[in-house]
């Protein structure tokens, strides 16, 4: 064949290999008309393009595959396989340990001895030499220079050969692959998982540099001695980042035919977009295999057409089903060659897939179907997020997968088995000294007595049907038993329509009262949905001007403020003010005294949310004032001096909050001892106040301090998300950045883990994007933001969150020197936050500008920013 016809025919072959399958013969029908020797030599290149278990129209009848290709085109002026000896730049070839559609690896080793270990040498194999292969194979090798990780095959070197094709030396990994290792090392369920979870975090590294793998298969993950996995082949990887793309080729460039079809994503196989949920599929793909020996789909065989047929009609079976088919030692299905449904009489092995089917069932069953939906956006929305489902059924806690019925989270939490008796101990003892303590303080004064014995029932039904509840978690009664407080609490939850479905207001007090608690943990959209339920029932029986139904308004206030209803937060607590004002006007002193006190201080809690300290100061102080005259009022009373203290604290009077959140801290240890959890908020407030005066030690210890007793108290399960953003925000400010990073996506899950809408998920995704610019990841920071920025547009774009988020992306373009559109961006996020924000937020945004014009070369331009910001001060 000539140059000009080999020319020709890869023309064609590039130009084919874009098209979805059902439409290349057409098209070769057309493009290589009255040519059979073209058409042939296009069919072979198509063949061979694909890699192994890959796939093309059974009507195109090619049976020639990459060795019969290179025989084939053996004849022709171009470069050979190497052999051994042979040099590639200072390498010199060991032997071929493998191959795939565009490339041969070669164990090699150098030639100058400058290095004793041995490498894999990537190179275009025979007849692949075309621009848009070459091209291919440096985009491969530019993914791998941008990707360092231990569970990732690392780059080592690279360069161009003689005759000026590029190639590149990996890590030489000697391992099995991932399914293979599994199966001869008889590794159980929780160690492959285990396992798994590592090849996840390597993913996930991989997606956070913009790079889809788009590959992931058992023989592209080796095991090695040690037990460690590799990552390899990002031949066919995706780049998300078109910074790293070079050349000609488009970023988003879909090679339709290279993938494995087993393993392949439905929208692989269609030629649909590719995205970071492909790779969650193929991942998914893999789980099931780890765990069943068998493939989700069955796709040998079989055409395109109908591959996209079984991925869009025919669902999986369960793990926990399929694995009944065969053990995991037995293999990959039908590598036998016996049939699959065939029912093995084998007494023993029954029982193996038995116990195994009851290990998948249920949890693990639910992780695999939702990363194997064929939709996308049902799948996991990250690598991450299914390795933290994973990590969750590893430890015994309920995985988002599941839909979470009482019944199914009750079930977790009783195989719980971490603290035993003292944990259920103290558990109980807290939440029934909780009861009897709003028992003691919502008895009424009455003039009839059938009145005041009635409250004592309801109370008294209260505090049965909790200590029926923790009976259960007495680890005497029911071993290996032990429940939180927040478990023991949601155990409860249930209990109520079986036992007070007829009592409404021993209902209504006992959803006030786990509403509450649960709001405390952090719980707020289950805690919304009881004290809503608490106050309709109050407000039916007793009317809106009630002492009980102010107290549960007020509640309901707190609730909807930590969900971000900032308006009807402040509403509802004007409203119970008002109502408790009333009460106490008209003769109810003591009742409607301690109600107002709550009312107020859950007033000011949503108006220093919405950074109105002027507006809050006020009834703050009047809330202290009423707090010391109440007996027993100390809790109220401390509520109310912490309020202070925050308010002082946004003045910029900070030494003043400083004392008084010391105070509240000494009387705080006096009245509850050193551990209590009641001083986690205040040490949170006084790290604050330390950290505006720039004492980051001192502050780092408060809030250390708080998430240490957040930890002893509730267990890591209920991490405090403002303890850990400001612990991160002062590793931020000390140079921190890696440790400021995990510990504002630990805070991000925490909400997310509650809800996926709330408005702290914008602003800790914010605070990654500002840990990740100074590491060097200004361009994964700007991707982030900006999809974060248009998804957050419609509920947050008036708010000076958003604008602050606006200036850390500007801060993202400036370091990258993207000078004109980092300034626009920035001026106009200073604008917004000079306007609205407080004055820390403010200097924030000067010192971004200030940092920009150092990078671009203007200093002086901040002058008139400067002077603004003072008149505006």
């Amino acid at each position: 064949m000539s140059h000009d016809a080999w020319s020709r025919a890869w023309e064609i072959f590039e130009q084919a290999v874009g098209r979805p399958a059902g439409e290349i013969e057409a098209f070769l029908d057309k493009a290589c008309a009255g040519d059979p020797g073209l058409r042939r030599t296009v069919e072979e290149l198509i063949a061979a393009d694909r890699e192994e278990g890959a796939f093309i129209d059974q009507s195109l009848g090619l049976s020639v595959g990459v060795d019969g290709l290179t025989e084939r085109l053996g004849s022709q002026p171009l470069r050979r396989s190497l052999e051994k000896g042979s040099r590639v730049g200072p390498y010199r070839i060991l032997r071929r340990v493998g191959e795939g559609g565009m490339s041969i690896a070669y164990l090699a080793v150098r030639a100058d001895d400058t290095f004793e270990r041995r490498v894999v040498l990537k190179l275009l194999r025979p007849g692949m030499d075309s621009q848009s292969i070459q091209q291919r194979l440096r985009t491969e090798r530019q993914i791998l220079a941008s990707l360092e990780h231990p569970y990732i095959a690392r780059l080592y070197d690279g360069g161009t050969t003689e005759d000026g094709l590029p190639y590149f030396v990996l890590e030489f990994v000697e391992g099995v692959p991932l399914d293979d290792y599994c199966d001869q090392s008889r590794l159980s369920v929780d160690e492959r998982l285990v396992l798994f979870r590592k090849v996840c975090s390597a993913v996930h590294y991989a997606h956070q540099n913009l790079v889809v793998h788009r590959d992931l298969k058992p023989s592209n993950i080796l095991v090695t001695a040690d037990g460690e996995p590799r990552l390899l082949d990002f031949g066919i990887a995706k780049l998300l980042n078109p910074e790293l793309q070079s050349g000609a080729v488009e970023a988003t460039a879909t090679w339709h035919q290279a993938l494995t079809p087993n393993y392949a994503s439905p929208e692989q196989v269609r030629g649909k977009l590719i995205t970071t949920a492909s790779d969650v599929y193929s991942l998914g793909v893999l789980l099931y295999k780890l765990l069943t020996g068998h493939l989700p789909h069955q796709l040998a065989g079989l055409t395109a057409a109908e591959i996209e047929q079984v991925l869009d009609q025919e669902e999986p079976l369960p793990p926990s089903v399929a694995v009944t088919r065969r053990t995991l030692s037995s293999g990959p299905a039908g590598d036998d060659g016996t049939d699959e449904g065939a029912v093995d009489q084998d007494p023993r092995r029954q029982r193996q897939r038995l116990r195994r089917s009851r290990q998948l069932g249920g949890d693990l069953d639910a992780i695999v179907l939702k990363a194997l939906r064929s939709t996308p956006h049902r799948r996991y929305g990250s690598v991450e997020q299914m390795a933290t489902d994973i990590e969750r059924f590893q430890d015994g806690r309920p995985v988002l997968a599941r839909a979470g019925s009482w019944r199914y989270r009750l079930g977790k939490f009783v195989r719980r088995h971490r603290r035993a008796v003292t944990a259920a101990a103290a558990a109980a003892l807290v939440l029934v000294s909780f009861a009897v303590a709003l028992a003691l303080q919502s008895a009424r004064v009455t003039r009839e007595r059938d009145q005041v014995q009635r409250e004592r029932d309801k109370k008294a039904q209260v505090l049965a049907l909790i200590l029926e509840v923790f009976e259960y978690s007495n680890p005497f009664k029911v071993p290996g038993s032990d429940l939180t407080v927040r478990q023991a609490l949601e155990r409860s939850l249930p209990r109520l329509d079986e036992g007070l479905r007829e009592e409404a207001e021993a209902r209504a007090e006992l959803l006030h009262t786990t509403g509450s608690i649960l709001g405390v943990l952090g719980h707020h959209d289950v805690a919304r949905a009881q004290l809503e339920e608490a106050y309709e029932i109050r407000r039916q029986r007793h009317g809106e001007d009630h002492p009980e139904s102010a107290a549960s308004l007020a509640a309901l206030a707190a609730a909807n403020k930590e969900l971000g209803d900032f308006d009807l937060a402040e509403e509802q607590a004007r409203k119970a003010v008002d109502i408790s004002r009333r009460l106490q006007a008209e003769g109810h002193p003591a009742s409607a005294a301690g109600a107002l006190v709550e009312s107020l201080n859950h007033l000011v809690s949503v108006l220093c949310f919405r950074n109105e300290f002027e507006a809050a100061d006020e009834p703050a102080r009047e809330a202290l004032q009423l707090a010391r005259a109440l007996p027993g009022g100390s809790l109220q009373e401390l509520a109310a001096l912490e309020h202070l203290a925050r308010i002082r604290s946004a003045e910029g009077s900070y030494r003043e909050a400083i004392q008084l959140n010391r105070a509240a801290l000494e009387r705080r240890r006096r009245r509850d001892g050193e551990d209590h959890p009641g001083q986690i908020p205040t040490l949170n407030n006084l790290g604050l106040s330390l950290r505006r005066l720039d004492d980051l030690e001192e502050a780092e210890r408060a809030y250390q301090r708080a998430l240490d007793l957040t930890i002893e108290n509730f267990g890591r399960e209920n991490l405090n998300p403002y303890v850990l953003n400001n612990l991160a925000s002062v590793r931020l400010l000390r140079g921190e950045f890696e440790g400021a990073e995990e510990l504002f996506r630990q805070a991000r899950q925490v909400i997310l883990d509650i809800d996926s809408q709330h408005w702290m998920v914008f602003h800790f995704e914010v605070r990654i994007a500002m840990a990740l610019i100074p590491q060097g990841q200004a361009v994964t920071a700007e991707l982030r933001l900006r999809s974060l920025l248009e998804r957050w547009r419609p509920r947050l774009g008036d708010h000076w969150r958003f604008a602050e988020g606006r200036g850390v992306l500007g801060e993202s373009l400036s370091v990258q020197g993207k000078c004109t559109a980092a300034e626009a961006i920035l001026v106009d996020s200073f604008d917004s936050l000079l306007a609205v924000a407080k004055e820390r937020t403010r200097q924030d945004a000067l010192s971004r500008l200030r940092g920009h014009f150092g990078r671009c070369g203007d200093v002086a331009a901040i002058t008139p920013f400067e002077a603004r910001l003072r008149e505006n001060s």
